[in-house]
């Protein structure tokens, strides 16, 4: 495919639409300007190229943001072969911020990996040409190691003959010729070692290991399943043991954070066959992948929480530090916090781990803009709702993203016993009003909730004041009440 990196392309090969600012498009209007770098890198994760470009437009800086093992959004387009998005970030820079395009074209991750050697180890040759022909000075795949240091995969074919008699068409013809050549060499000691961790051969498998080590580690197959995921599913500990601690003696243990084509790590793999002998085992050997998502936006210690392994939790939370930058993105999964997981699965053990080590949790949301006390007393989850209440009192206070208070969603909910425990721990909050000027006893009745005024009015102590507050709209509980009872008299006549 012949496509000019001059431009932004799309997904046909004969359309090439000009570069152009996301603002100037209506359709792009409702871009959060609040995006950082951890919303660019899970969108170049999954593949969103379009959401990577126009962040970048909104904050360019970004553009050399890694993930935990240093990739940018060009090494993930890279590793995955993604030519229109690797094109159009190229188009970028050249537009905008052609000063950088170098610095960024040499990028190292924490392998010495630059998105040309990625594109090289996972034979995208398309998108390692437009690569090599985006840096003005020519720099060949040699040259780029050199500079980052790389011993790997390129420097194998230097000896093969000179870059400098060679343009750049011929030396990727010749580079591909002979990656073609060494992979299916590793290929077969690849599937060899596999075979001998299925058969539970562990020295053969670690005899084997030590030559091409990494770039054995590193081996997928179409599945995209490394021998790490290998091991962790074959039955048995010996073989993830010894691998384990191989990986550690040498200084491997980044190919833990590999993730096949689903985005799964073997340590996804151990959690969700609730393996926890082997979950144990692979958080020695990376701890910070516990945090690590799939596609599907789930974390291993999501999993250890939606299956209650209240051991398993504390050790990855424990084990594991989080940097700051990733909360957001690590802590959400699939629009929800740990917390409103915990809370779904009714584990008030696991609640209480992640509480003790992830306080944050208390303030995150979930698809609906509710808060984890929110959505416990909701649901009428009484025991998740007192523990809040009583470890998290202020959390009471923290209105949701819908301008309301924990006390007007428990209403919602239609729980006495619900609100029963927020006058028990947080009396305060009776007195709380919604963004629209309505408090607990309009609520109850804007919503229709009978035992709920029923309590309000005879079990509480209310003076007339409070009855006759006004909300937004001049409304009071007598109004409400009266309009409760109109339409409730209609729905009786209409049934008769």
């Amino acid at each position: 495919m012949d496509t000019d990196c001059g431009t932004l392309v799309g997904t046909s090969d004969d359309v090439k639409p000009t570069l152009k600012n996301p603002r100037d498009d209506d359709s792009n209007s409702d871009i959060d300007d609040g995006r950082d770098g951890a919303e660019l890198l899970a969108a170049a994760e999954e593949g969103r190229g379009e959401d990577v470009l126009s962040i970048l437009w909104k904050n360019p800086s970004l553009i050399r943001t890694g993930d935990p093992v240093g990739n940018t959004v060009l090494h993930m387009a890279a590793r995955d072969g993604d030519i229109v998005t690797v094109c159009n970030l190229i188009a970028f820079l050249k537009e905008r911020h052609n000063e950088d395009l170098k610095e960024v074209l040499r990028d190292v991750n924490v392998d010495g990996d630059t998105a040309l050697h990625l594109a090289l180890k996972n034979g995208h040759w398309e998108v390692a040409y437009h690569l090599i022909t985006a840096n003005n000075d020519r720099i060949t795949p040699y040259g780029l190691a050199k500079k980052a240091g790389f011993s790997g995969l390129c420097e194998r074919f230097v000896y093969l003959y000179s870059c400098e008699s060679y343009d750049v068409d011929a030396r990727m013809e010749q580079v591909r010729r002979d990656l073609m050549s060494w992979s299916r060499s590793i290929h077969v000691q690849w599937t060899k070692l596999k075979k001998a961790i299925e058969v539970g051969e562990e020295d053969v498998f670690i005899s084997g290991l030590r030559k091409n080590s990494r770039e054995l580690l590193w081996q997928k197959d179409h599945y995209g399943n490394t021998l790490l995921h290998a091991a962790a599913t074959t039955f048995g500990m010996g073989p993830l043991s010894k691998l384990v601690q191989f990986m550690i003696s040498n200084g491997l243990t980044d190919a833990a954070v590999l993730g096949n084509k689903d985005g799964d790590t073997a340590l996804h793999f151990a959690t969700e066959n609730k393996d926890l002998t082997k979950a144990i085992c692979l958080i020695e050997a990376k701890p910070s992948t516990v945090y690590q998502v799939n596609h599907k936006g789930v974390s291993p210690l999501y999993l250890a929480v939606k299956y209650g392994h209240e051991d398993l939790v504390k050790l990855m939370v424990t084990q594991s530090c989080l940097p700051p930058w990733e909360s957001e993105m690590r802590l959400h999964p699939k629009h929800a916090t740990l917390a409103h997981l915990a809370i779904k699965e009714r584990s008030l053990g696991t609640l209480d781990i992640l509480m003790e080590h992830l306080p944050e949790l208390v303030k995150g949301t979930n698809e609906k803009g509710w808060r984890p006390l929110s959505y416990a007393a909701n649901k009428g989850y009484l025991n998740e709702v007192t523990y809040l209440l009583t470890h998290f009192p202020k959390s009471a206070e923290e209105g949701d993203e819908d301008g309301s208070f924990p006390i007007h969603t428990a209403i919602g909910g239609g729980h006495v016993s619900i609100i029963k425990a927020f006058y028990k721990h947080c009396p305060q909050t009776f007195y709380q009003i919604d963004h629209k000027g309505r408090n607990v006893l309009q609520i109850a009745v804007k919503y229709k909730r009978a035992d709920i005024v029923t309590y309000l009015t005879k079990e509480l102590k209310w003076d007339d004041s409070f009855s006759n507050v006004k909300d937004n709209e001049g409304k009071t509980f007598m109004v409400y009440t009266f309009i409760f009872c109109l339409m409730l008299f209609i729905s009786c006549y209409v049934l008769e």
